[in-house]
């Protein structure tokens, strides 16, 4: 779901690599629970779009 709010920063990203494709990017970051959860569209950088999910090998 891609929510249309005004832009404002609601997190941080904190590391970013290029996957085996070209095409591949994958990020990790810290993003305020208020402002989007797993499987929501958020900006990254004002022109890179991603993907909100679940980071699946940490402990909680």
């Amino acid at each position: 779901m891609l929510k249309l709010i005004k832009p404002c920063s609601v997190g941080k990203l904190t590391s970013y690599t290029g996957g085996n494709k070209g095409n591949e990017h994958f990020g990790l970051g810290y993003i305020k629970k208020k402002a989007a959860s797993k499987g929501d569209t958020v900006v990254v950088g004002g022109n890179v779009s991603g993907t909100v999910v679940d980071v699946p090998y940490l402990a909680r």
